[in-house]
């Protein structure tokens, strides 16, 4: 661990370098492409499609202080000099959608798939006043991402919510986050003993909150939530198929017409894959300014 954290605050320190390693790094790629000893290291890394070795130490070190950190296990009082770096670093980067592995068992709430509902609108149609029903969906295009939850109150009244989420969220994100802001909208008019039905065409999602365990924030805060509003209500998710009720056409419209709403974006975390895949943009650009300016 020691040896590490010399390696990543000699990488990330401009003023050091790392000759030693610098060396035997340049002796594996002329070993391995039997290459002249006069050729460039930077033309050998190009050769064998790697990163310089300064910029893979500073990826390495992001990826472990990212996950350090989701698992709480980020020392914060003792950091050297190279972690405060890969701290602002993180913080350019934007914040992924990792978390400790939570368990998500207890929960409070239904889940019902496949069991017939998806195909009959009549099946939760109900002369209690104390019944809600609720559809939510997601929707994220090359413009945009954004959420929609809607309620019919009867005649030509509604209840309706359409609010922007960050541009880089996935599908499974943006359902997930519907779902939970439609808990914390009930939470907020302070629901109580009521029968909550929320629809969604999300199979994915439910299927993610059914598991027992998550290392995701997102699908651990909206657990949360749920589990929240459960407390006081009868609380459940039903998955429909996308065109069954036509409360789902509607809230799929308002997620899709987010663009154009007052309310305040939403950040979500970057999924862990577009976290790494924005890590690896960033020194492919580092790569190619430094190819460039070499080749000029």
């Amino acid at each position: 661990m020691a040896t590490g954290v010399i390696c990543w605050n000699d990488a990330l320190n401009k003023d050091k370098n790392i000759t030693a390693l610098d060396k035997i790094h340049r002796q594996i790629l002329l070993m391995i492409t039997g290459a002249r000893t006069t050729t460039p290291t930077l033309a050998l890394n190009e050769l064998l499609s790697l990163n310089p070795l300064d910029q893979e130490l500073k990826k390495r070190a992001i990826l472990c202080c990212n996950r350090l950190r989701a698992q709480g296990n980020w020392n914060k009082e003792k950091r050297y000099q190279g972690h405060l770096k890969i701290e602002n670093l993180l913080t350019k980067l934007g914040a992924s959608d990792l978390a400790p592995n939570s368990n998500i068992r207890d929960k409070k709430f239904n889940i019902v798939i496949n069991e017939g509902w998806e195909n009959d609108p009549e099946e939760l149609t109900h002369l209690n006043d104390n019944v809600q029903l609720w559809f939510a969906d997601g929707a994220v295009n090359s413009k945009d991402s954004g959420i929609g939850i809607f309620r019919e109150l009867g005649g030509a009244t509604y209840d309706k919510i359409s609010i922007p989420i960050s541009r880089e969220s996935t599908s499974s994100q943006a359902e997930t986050k519907a779902i939970e802001m439609w808990a914390t909208r009930c939470l907020m008019e302070g629901a109580k003993n009521a029968e909550l039905y929320l629809h969604t065409d999300s199979l994915s999602t439910l299927e993610e909150l059914k598991k027992y365990y998550t290392n995701k924030e997102t699908i651990r805060d909206c657990h949360n939530k749920l589990n929240k509003l459960s407390e006081d209500n009868k609380v459940t998710l039903v998955w429909t198929y996308r065109d069954a009720w036509e409360g789902n056409m509607r809230a799929d419209k308002l997620a899709k017409d987010s663009e154009h709403s007052n309310e305040t974006r939403i950040l979500v975390p970057l999924t862990v894959d577009k976290f790494k895949k924005k890590l690896d943009d960033k020194i492919n650009s580092i790569k190619s300014i430094k190819w460039n300016a070499w080749v000029i």
